[in-house]
């Protein structure tokens, strides 16, 4: 049992994440490319991108505490996909649509039911 702003965070992404997918319109194409570049070669760029944006671009901390639920980048792996996708990493805001954008990529598709029954 959880109150709704215990959820709201996760409530909101979830929204995003609908409209993202529902939307591919208005994706970054090269976060596309990388993730077809990934799927083509059997890489796991996106996910080391990923992995880079979740903590802050501190690689050595993903080395310390590995989690199940946050790929761990590595160093060259993080640059090279940065260099494909195209993103700028000094802008907040091309970091924040990477992370939406990827997740959705390596996650598959978006939420597709509302998270509490309607009434």
């Amino acid at each position: 049992m959880a109150s709704y702003t215990e959820l709201q965070a996760s409530l909101l992404l979830g929204d995003v994440m609908r409209v993202l997918d529902e939307r591919p319109d208005t994706r970054r194409a090269g976060l596309e490319a990388l993730a077809t570049h990934d799927a083509e070669q059997g890489s796991e760029l996106s996910r080391s991108l990923l992995g880079y944006l979740y903590r802050f671009g501190d690689v050595a901390r993903g080395r310390s505490k590995r989690s199940t639920f946050t790929p761990i980048p590595s160093a060259t792996g993080s640059r090279k996909s940065i260099v494909l996708s195209g993103i700028s990493i000094d802008d907040r805001d091309q970091r924040l649509v990477a992370m939406l954008q990827l997740r959705l990529a390596l996650n598959g598709k978006a939420l597709t039911k509302a998270p509490f029954p309607t009434l």
